[in-house]
């Protein structure tokens, strides 16, 4: 499954939009798995490279039916929603390479 949706300034916003609102409670707001909900569930780091390295189709599979400990959100997000989101992500993945961006608390 390939991604349709380019990583425009409003996509890459609205997916840090809906991340921040639904994904940082686990996931944390710079990815890392730190959430405030993040170590009680094993919520993983996806800014590593495991994480890095899946397909955006596998991105997607995952917010729309769920993980391990993961709830789906296939319900609640549509599809652009979910490009978005993971559009988010490859931003974040990228920031944490590059020395000295700094990733709001």
């Amino acid at each position: 499954l390939q991604n349709p949706r380019v990583a425009t300034l409003h996509s890459v916003w609205n997916g840090q939009r809906l991340y921040n609102a639904n994904c940082a409670t686990c996931h944390g707001r710079k990815g890392d798995g730190k959430g405030p909900v993040g170590p009680q569930v094993a919520a993983p780091d996806l800014t590593n490279d495991l994480y890095v390295k899946k397909s955006d189709g596998r991105a997607f599979a995952v917010i729309h039916n769920g993980g391990a400990s993961m709830p789906r959100y296939g319900y609640k997000f549509s599809e652009t929603d979910h490009w978005d989101i993971i559009n988010y992500l490859r931003v974040l993945q990228k920031v944490k390479k590059v020395a000295g961006i700094r990733i709001p608390e």
